[in-house]
Order: C-alpha cells, then structure tokens, then sequence
C-alpha cells in the first residue's frame, strides 16, 4: 500500500510490518520546518514599557474612549497585535493583557519605544491597580468639599490611593491631591460591566448602515428635544425629518407650529441656535458645522436655518 509524501507529494510513504516508513529527506525537512516556525514566532515578540510617571490608561477597543484598566507605571507587557489610527497624524496602539485582561494602550502612555523583551528596570509581576469607574459627570475636588479641580467624564477610570470617610483620594498625574465622592464612581467589577456595555453600544453604532444611523439620530434628537419642550410646556416644534448629506453630513428638518411666530427676533435666534447644537451634539459631535438644520413653517416656508458656510452659522426671519 502506497501512500504520497505530504511534504513533496510522491508515493513515498509506504504501510509495511514496522509501520508507517517515510522518505528521510523528507522527515528532516519536516522538522526544519517546524523548527524554524517556532523559532520565528518566538524572533517576533515585542514588549512596551508603560510612562514611569503614572499608571497607563488601558483602551476597553482600539481607539476607544471608554477605559476597561489601568496598568502600573515602567511595566513591561507583551504586544499581541499593533495597530495605527487613520487619521492625519497616527497614533500607534498596542493590544495588551493585564491581570487576565486585554485591552489597547497608545503609545502617548509608553516609553514610545518596542523591545524584543523587556528591559532592564522594568517590572513584569503583575500587581493590580486599585481602580473606580465614574457613573456621571461630577466634580473632582483639591479636598473633601474642598474646591474643585475639574470633572469627570462619564465612565472615566482612576487609580485610587485610600478612602477618607466619604471620599476616594486618587492618584492623578500632575495633581497632588485630588478627591471624589463615593456618590460619583461605582466599583470596579460594576463600573468594568457598564464599560463593556458602552464599547458593545459603540461597535454597533460603527458598524450601521446610513439609513439606520439617519433613523437612529432622527429618534434620539426628536427624543431629546420632546424631552425639553414637554417640561416647559411649549407647542413650538411639530415635526422634526433627518436626512443624510453624504460625507458624514446631516440636515435636520424642523418644522415648527404657530406659537414660533408670536416669539420676539432674539428669542428665535437663540432657540434656533440651541436645536443646531443639540442636532450636532446628537449626529456629529467632533464636526458640529457638519450638522445643518433648516426651519419651516406648518405651510413650509422656511423661516430659518444654517446659513451654507457651515451648520453652526444659524439665522432666522426677523
């Protein structure tokens, strides 16, 4: 019984009372083989220190704005994959695991340097950083009740020292003393969960298509607009349609109801202005000039708009 070599093909594998007995040409080149791609996988490997002034914020995606970890200052990790931003000026981020979990570190939270391992004066035992996640937008103060600093963002992680009574003292480069209300942040198993909701509700919204992501900002607009205008109690808008300009440009249609011709100049201007900014905070919040709207009457005349330089120009009639 004749069977072929599976490394050149040929019969040469042949069944007999020893068993299988191949050509041995071909057992040595099988070896090199593998040989020399597990010497390449091991040649490939590449490490990256972490800044050695503070704990390096860990990407929950590529290029996300939602943090799953922290990693300590001057730790060396293991890259498992490298990738560059498309946009004018690339920013190189490096797929990481800390303490069982994966995420991405830019390069602006490193040394900006690879190694082949890790070097001298690095630290490679893996000590978790005690970390909170905010829930909302709050103050950071210099002290308990003390004056404020700045605010978080939602969903923001930080790197925590110890409790003082109600608050959290966190350590923030370049602060010396920074506070936060245990009111604000939530622990870090529920603020991870709340992080990985976020990033799967982002994943979706990169990967839609225009008409659902026209209807999407169409509901959420209309949503927050109803929202306002049922808590003062005005009949000003009626109907509100979106549409795609291309390019990543929206326009909104606004059709409002008779009450907007009772309205001085000044008070419509300033209403215009505020539905251009609530649409582009809704459709394209990097880009606001990119969110136009046009206003018109329940006849649909128009009555105001953004001007064709750029969204955020708005005029109405007076």
């Amino acid at each position: 019984m004749i069977a072929p070599c599976p490394i050149c093909g040929n019969p040469r594998l042949t069944v007999s009372r020893r068993g299988v007995v191949g050509n041995w040409k071909c057992n040595i080149l099988a070896a090199l083989i593998i040989l020399s791609s597990f010497y390449a996988a091991a040649a490939e490997k590449k490490y990256v220190v972490t800044a050695p002034d503070s704990s390096a914020p860990c990407d929950a995606a590529f290029n996300s704005k939602y943090y799953i970890t922290r990693v300590p200052p001057n730790h060396a990790l293991q890259v498992l994959e490298t990738r560059k931003t498309e946009t004018k000026i690339s920013v190189t981020y490096f797929r990481v695991r800390y303490c069982g979990l994966e995420g991405w570190i830019s390069e602006h939270f490193t040394t900006g340097k690879t190694f082949a391992s890790p070097p001298p004066g690095s630290a490679t035992q893996e000590a978790p950083v005690k970390i909170l996640f905010a829930k909302k937008v709050d103050n950071i103060r210099k002290a308990p009740n003390g004056s404020v600093l700045f605010q978080t963002r939602a969903l923001e992680c930080y790197e925590w020292a110890s409790k003082e009574g109600r608050w959290y003292k966190l350590n923030i480069s370049g602060v010396p003393s920074a506070y936060v209300h245990e009111s604000v942040v939530v622990p870090e198993e529920e603020g991870r969960k709340m992080v990985l909701a976020a990033v799967a509700k982002e994943q979706k919204r990169a990967n839609e298509t225009i008409d659902e992501k026209t209807q999407r900002i169409a509901n959420e607009y209309s949503q927050a607009l109803n929202d306002v205008f049922r808590a003062v109690g005005s009949q000003i808008l009626s109907s509100i349609a979106v549409r795609s300009l291309g390019n990543d440009s929206w326009k909104a249609i606004i059709t409002v109801g008779n009450d907007w011709h009772g309205l001085n100049y000044q008070v419509r201007l300033q209403f215009a202005q505020g539905l251009q900014r609530g649409f582009a905070a809704t459709a394209c919040p990097k880009a606001p000039d990119l969110a136009r709207i046009q206003i018109v009457d329940l006849m649909g005349n128009e009555v105001g708009g953004s001007r064709w330089l750029g969204g955020t120009l708005v005029w109405v009639d007076k």
